[in-house]
């Protein structure tokens, strides 16, 4: 009974959390894993829910790919940001939405046969958006936020890459609509976590030790009552 009543207690306490704080609904969808070219993309399902990809580019992994399969008429919304690290102060990643239909591009490593692209630079952005997101407690600069029309079908890509080879941390947003399930809920706890880790922040969100504190007087509190009865 006491371990059923704590986990009953916390997956309640996340959903209400998760209700109050909309703005920070990006599903997580990689923490980790090699995505360097189109073989080995990344696939995302369903463009339109809000998801998000935490990546490192690397002299070994230069370039992140997704990859997703685009059907009806629909446009895709993508944002691209860095952690607030000082080392990243002036980190500008590239990206490049590529697939049929796209006019031809130049770019500085292979892509698909058949495919065109458009490339959106961050080098001249100079004052990026600051971004804190309460659920995790962590700060970004956000560098890229918009909707692309996409004219053709089939498979497109986003490819994201340095063009000065730096290396750095990034994440790469798609989709608006949110779409969360019971293990989403039940993994939040260990989510908070590793995008903290991401953005090198260590400890716990101060919303987190508050809501700690209160699910545990909430479970002692049912103890009494049970014990009452």
């Amino acid at each position: 009974m006491p371990r059923l009543v704590r986990v009953c207690a916390g997956v309640v306490l996340s959903m209400t959390i998760l209700a109050g704080f909309p703005v920070c609904a990006h599903k997580p969808l990689s923490f980790e894993g090699a995505y360097g070219d189109a073989d080995e993309a990344l696939y995302v399902e369903r463009i339109g829910v809000s998801q998000v990809i935490y990546y490192e580019l690397t002299v070994k992994e230069q370039q992140l790919w997704l990859a997703f399969d685009k059907e009806a008429e629909q446009d895709l919304y993508l944002s691209l940001g860095v952690p607030v690290i000082e080392r990243l102060t002036g980190f500008r990643p590239a990206v490049a939405v590529l697939g049929p239909g796209l006019p031809a591009v130049a770019l500085p490593f292979g892509v698909p046969e058949g495919v065109g692209g458009l490339v959106f630079e961050t080098g001249t952005v100079a004052s990026p958006e600051e971004f804190h997101e309460p659920l995790t407690g962590t700060d970004s600069w956000v560098l890229f936020e918009e909707a692309i029309a996409l004219p053709g079908s089939g498979r497109h890509y986003v490819a994201v890459y340095s063009p000065s080879g730096e290396p750095g941390k990034l994440w790469v947003a798609i989709g608006q609509r949110e779409a969360f399930g019971v293990r989403d809920v039940i993994e939040l706890p260990a989510t908070i976590r590793r995008v903290r880790a991401f953005h090198e922040v260590a400890g716990q969100p101060r919303w987190l030790r508050v809501s700690a504190g209160i699910g545990l007087t909430l479970v002692g509190l049912v103890f009494v009552w049970l014990f009452m009865r």
